[in-house]
């Protein structure tokens, strides 16, 4: 038998949702002490404020392929419009 995936449409934006869990985050980590476990939760709202910023820029108009700096500093003018940032992509 084959396993269904189960979705939903998102109501809610990405971005404010990242911005949700990271306030979240942040007041639980207000009601601890100072240590390690208060650290982990500031550090993991750090992480999603980056991925939000991440998440806009991703999408942002001003990325272009001509803008792709692979390895060694080139630049390439002929990047594919299927893939401009593929894994082995160096953005600089």
């Amino acid at each position: 038998m084959i396993k269904r995936r189960r979705r939903f449409k998102q109501t809610v934006a990405f971005k404010d949702r990242l911005a949700d869990f990271a306030q979240l985050i942040r007041n639980e980590a207000s009601a601890l002490p100072s240590g390690r476990e208060r650290d982990d939760l500031l550090m993991r709202a750090s992480r999603a404020d980056t991925a939000a910023d991440f998440d806009e820029w991703a999408h942002s108009a001003g990325l272009t392929a001509a803008d792709v700096k692979v390895r060694g500093g080139a630049v390439r003018d002929d990047v594919s419009r299927k893939c401009a940032l593929s894994p082995r992509t160096k953005v600089v």
